[in-house]
């Protein structure tokens, strides 16, 4: 889906407005999705390139991160009883063997916050149909966090990133990786990981070294910003 995505090969949608809009569009706003395409790649790459990219993308690594455990098992928005007559829904579960890591995803940077009150109603949750004795970890991935979001209870740790961290830390374990990757298809993942991201609109900053060495000899031959933009008056 994601390839077809890319290269324009989906159908239309009809908003409820009744105008078409296209796959790509619909998509770019898609948090589930988003959520689905990094962290489903995440989960095929070898132990040491996973924890490669987590190690560049998260703010903080905890001891446990450090080891590089492997991951056992990564569930999509478990449902978990919320105690009474309804269920909660994290993002992702990611599953080692000393501890287990629960990811709450919002789709953009300071926008939606990321508040205490539905971190600790999943933990809670969670708790309440694993090992109590296990260790969990909470990973925020963009939004806002709120301040008191901190003092949640019954979690080892508490980390955060952004998607555009993620897409820097893809491409970072990337080039790093492949000189010693003996199979290159680990390579494909991790590009697709960048793909996924930037049809989600997560581009990083344009910097002068990525400007093409044409574009700058043109700019150099129209002279000073006065004659591009002519003075003030």
């Amino acid at each position: 889906m994601l390839k077809a995505i890319a290269h324009g090969k989906m159908a239309r949608w009809t908003a409820e407005a009744g105008e078409a809009q296209s796959a790509r569009a619909v998509y770019r706003d898609l948090e589930d999705h988003l959520t689905a395409a990094v962290f489903a790649r995440l989960s095929y790459l070898p132990t040491d390139v996973f924890w490669l990219v987590l190690s560049r993308a998260l703010d903080d690594m905890p001891t446990l991160f450090n080891q590089q455990p492997r991951l056992e098992r990564i569930t999509f928005w478990p449902r978990y009883s919320d105690g009474e007559d309804s269920y909660i829904e994290p993002d992702v579960l990611l599953e080692f063997d000393d501890f287990d890591v629960i990811v709450e995803a919002k789709r953009y940077d300071n926008t939606e916050p990321q508040t205490r009150q539905q971190v600790q109603a999943e933990i809670d949750s969670y708790r309440r149909e694993h090992a109590k004795e296990k260790r969990v970890y909470c990973m925020l991935v963009s939004g806002n966090a709120e301040d008191d979001v901190y003092q949640v209870e019954g979690i080892a740790g508490l980390v955060q990133t952004t998607w555009l961290e993620l897409r820097h830390a893809a491409r970072y374990a990337r080039h790093q990786a492949s000189e010693p990757l003996d199979h290159k298809h680990w390579l494909r993942v991790l590009e697709d990981i960048e793909q996924a991201l930037g049809l989600h609109g997560v581009q990083p900053p344009a910097r002068i070294a990525d400007i093409p060495a044409a574009l700058i000899t043109r700019i150099s031959r129209l002279g000073s910003s006065e004659h591009l933009w002519g003075e003030s008056n």
